[in-house]
């Protein structure tokens, strides 16, 4: 891109710096994708590329966002600060002080309202007086007919209280009568008893001879006499007995009537009752019904009322003023101001201090549309830091304000009671600290930090205001009743001067200030973003070095590895040739030792000579063996280490680093080295040669140097053995057996040691391979690190040529 393509002039429109923007981006990223014929080179570039995805993305977004998010009409200054830093009160304030055209909408409607909540509450009053007459007349047409109720039923009680008079005193005739009965029975049974007696007696006289029946018939017995005279006497007893019972069944009777009676004396005045019963029902379904009517009416009124009353108190000023809970602000505000020939627009931002993650979006947003930012704080000191875990305020301040290139600090000075509000608002106190305020905030924003502003918003707010009800109301008399004007308030508050600064200073030169704070707001975003890519290239760098360090720590390990194997199949070659002369030499002194003749000897130190290369081809195998083993573990635990280190070193060097933007820092490793492969491989291969030197399973040739090079001594022996005594002769046989000994693994050394003299070479090339192998993870790193590297220099020559042509666009030079 050539300088000047972003925009042509100031006839551009100014919003179209933001898809070339997005163009040029993508340009960038593009001319990074280099063809290579190094393809490994190219792969690990182009991953690193796709690694730059999340930055990209991020920047897009930025960009796209501001794009949304811009405003180049209006001039927009956003109410930034702490939870309950008093933002909103200040807003409410300026709406009212500044004739805010929706605020004298909402004063309107709040007389309106206010006149509609006197009218209900003199319908409600009528309503209630309604009702209070006819819950007494109710009240009274009850009352007479409970004393009519009362009144039967006391004639019920008499009716009752009679008739159990009169039938208690019936009751005791027949009581009577029946005490009478109970003396007759008691006669009539005495009576009934005699004569059962006296029938017993003339029975037995009469079966006790014949004479005594006989005479029974034409004379009576005495007993039979008494008898007779008793049956009159039972049967005036029976006659009594008979009267008293109809005596008592009269009197029943007689009970039975007057109980009837009175019973229906009884239904005729239930009855009665049951008719008033029905009246009063009647007389409470008519009230309870005209009761609901007045009721349904009031509670229609006083639901009006209510709506009113919730009206009112929306309408009330002060009601986007936060109450004391966190956050009470969870959306932008937006409120459009006129002022003469000036438009502006005020916004009101969410507190930075509360759950942030619910509003931070909103913050995000109205931060890129504004062009100057009142950070409003309830105290004269600097911002708070914050420490390892969590954000401080002036991290916040630095993070989301830096782009801006006005940011005023705005004290407003907590005055709930009129005694506070003074001449002069601050002491000397306060005034310090706002100088400590500058400076700590002119280091952080730089530039775009302009000063301080004094006020206090509450005691102009409830001066100013229209309210309903509540604490507002009450505060507002209060600074009434000590002012008594509310442009006092106005100046003891510094809120009038604040208002005139702004409208008349703060204002100017819009236009300008507008293309100035965007401009700045497009090199804030790529600012960043080179500053993201930088700490990309600079951990990617990092682990270069560490990889760098440890790889030439792990290449002279592999180099030692190598020496010590190459020295050891050398020392198994020395050590398996002495093993077998010692073995073919004990072998031969125990024969002589026996006694033997040289030509027996002679045979058989050949034998023992063949029997001892086979032997020590045996043997070297089997070290050259344990010697490869040696070095293929040692050579996969090089390996290993190193791998494990790159891979613990990558991990901690992604976990070491936090983002603060989509990136993801691991690193999918080519890691081309099998450990079990790649070692056992490389030694395999030289193990394979210093095989050959061994010959294990068909060592003949070896057999033909070592014979070939014995000597045949043993022949002058012959002829003069018989000149020497005995002792000589074995002497002289152990002196040829060593000699021919040492000639013939002399031999078989010789060779070895000429074959094992192409070892060193092939070590050296098999390391150089697994170096070769290990180096890719560093090339890998270093291509990341050379990309990003690339990338950030791309986006500073972007960066200076916006901003050339912001500075173009402006036409007054001023810096972006």
């Amino acid at each position: 891109m050539k300088d000047g393509e972003l925009m042509e002039g100031k006839r551009k429109v100014p919003q179209n710096i933001y898809p070339k923007i997005l163009s040029e981006i993508e340009k960038l990223l593009l001319a990074l994708q280099k063809n290579s014929d190094d393809k490994q080179a190219e792969e690990y570039r182009n991953d690193a590329i796709e690694k730059l995805n999340g930055v990209k993305k991020e920047v897009v977004e930025n960009i796209s966002s501001l794009e949304k998010n811009s405003e180049w009409n209006t001039f927009t200054i956003a109410f930034y600060g702490e939870t309950n830093a008093g933002k909103s009160t200040l807003i409410e304030t300026l709406r009212i002080l500044l004739h805010e055209h929706k605020k004298l909408d909402e004063h309107k409607s709040f007389e309106n309202k206010k006149q509609m909540i006197v009218g209900l509450d003199q319908a409600i009053s009528v309503q209630r007086q309604e009702l209070t007459s006819l819950t007494e007349n109710f009240r009274n047409s009850t009352e007479i007919i409970h004393r009519k109720k009362n009144e039967i039923q006391q004639i019920i009680e008499a009716n009752k209280n009679s008739l159990n008079k009169v039938t208690s005193e019936i009751q005791l005739r027949i009581d009577r009568l029946e005490i009478d009965n109970k003396s007759i029975d008691e006669q009539l049974l005495d009576l009934e008893l005699k004569k059962s007696q006296l029938d017993i007696i003339v029975l037995d006289k009469m079966i006790s001879s014949t004479w005594g029946m006989i005479k029974s018939l034409f004379h009576k017995h005495e007993e039979q006499k008494e008898i007779d005279e008793l049956t009159p006497l039972r049967d005036t007893i029976e006659n009594q007995i008979i009267e008293i019972k109809k005596q008592q069944n009269q009197l029943r009777d007689k009970i039975r009537s007057k109980d009837n009676s009175a019973k229906e004396k009884d239904v005729k005045l239930k009855v009665q009752q049951e008719h008033l019963e029905n009246e009063i029902n009647n007389l409470n379904n008519i009230y309870q019904q005209q009761e609901r009517i007045i009721q349904a009416e009031i509670q229609e009124v006083d639901t009006a009322r209510q709506r009113t009353i919730s009206d009112l108190e929306k309408l009330s000023d002060g009601y986007i003023i936060g109450d004391g809970r966190s956050d009470f602000t969870r959306e932008v505000c937006e409120y459009h101001f006129e002022v003469e020939d000036k438009r502006f627009l005020l916004l009101d931002l969410p507190g930075i201090e509360g759950k942030e993650e619910l509003v931070q979006a909103s913050i995000d947003a109205a931060v890129e549309k504004a062009h100057a930012i009142f950070y409003v704080s309830r105290k004269p000191n600097p911002p708070q830091k914050g420490d390892v875990n969590n954000l401080g305020t002036i991290e916040k301040i630095s993070r989301q304000l830096s782009k801006h290139s006005e940011v005023y600090f705005v004290y407003n000075k907590s005055v709930k009671n009129p005694r506070q509000l003074k001449e002069g608002l601050i002491d000397d106190e306060e005034s310090n600290s706002l100088r400590t305020v500058d400076d700590v905030l002119l280091q952080t924003l730089e530039d775009n930090y302009i000063s301080h502003k004094i006020l206090s918003a509450y005691p102009a707010f409830v001066s100013l205001g229209d309210f309903y009800g509540g604490q507002y109301e009450k505060d507002c008399e209060k600074f009434y009743n000590k002012f008594l004007s509310s442009s006092k308030v106005l100046e003891l508050s510094h809120v009038s001067e604040f208002s005139k600064w702004m409208t008349e200073q703060l204002v100017l030169d819009v236009e300008n200030k507008i293309r100035i704070s965007n401009f700045r707001k497009i090199k804030e975003v790529l600012s960043n973003t080179i500053e993201d890519v930088g700490e990309i290239q600079v951990m990617f760098s990092n682990l270069e070095d560490k990889l760098r360090a440890n790889l030439v720590y792990t290449t002279s390990k592999l180099d030692n590895a190598g020496e010590i194997y190459e020295r050891n199949v050398k020392n198994a070659s020395r050590k398996s040739i002495s093993a077998a002369k010692n073995s073919i030499r004990k072998k031969a002194y125990a024969n002589i030792e026996k006694g033997i003749a040289d030509n027996k000897l002679e045979g058989m130190i050949k034998s023992q000579i063949e029997e001892g290369v086979k032997s020590f081809a045996g043997n070297l195998n089997d070290e050259i063996k344990k010697c490869g083993n040696d070095f293929s573990d040692e050579i996969s635990d090089i390996v290993a280490t190193y791998q494990r280190y790159v891979k613990e070193i990558v991990a901690k060097n992604a976990n070491s680093v936090k983002f603060k933007f989509d990136f993801n820092p691991k690193i999918k490793l080519k890691m081309n080295i099998d450990l079990g492969a790649t070692a056992i491989g490389l030694v395999g291969d030289i193990i394979s040669i210093v095989m050959v030197i061994a010959e294990a399973t068909n060592p003949v040739g070896w057999l033909i140097l070592a014979i070939s090079a014995l000597t045949t001594l043993f022949g002058v022996y012959k002829k003069v053995h018989a000149f020497f005594d005995e002792n000589f002769h074995k002497a002289q046989q152990r002196k040829n057996v060593d000699e021919n000994i040492e000639k013939a693994m002399a031999a078989i050394e010789k060779q070895s040691n000429n074959q094992l003299a192409g070892v060193q070479d092939e070590v050296v090339s098999g390391i150089a391979k697994v170096k070769c192998e290990l180096s890719a993870t560093l090339i890998q790193v270093k291509t990341m690190a050379d990309t990003f590297s690339n990338a950030a220099a791309e986006l500073n020559n972007l960066l200076r040529k916006i901003t050339k042509e912001g500075e173009q666009f402006n036409g007054n030079g001023r810096a972006i």
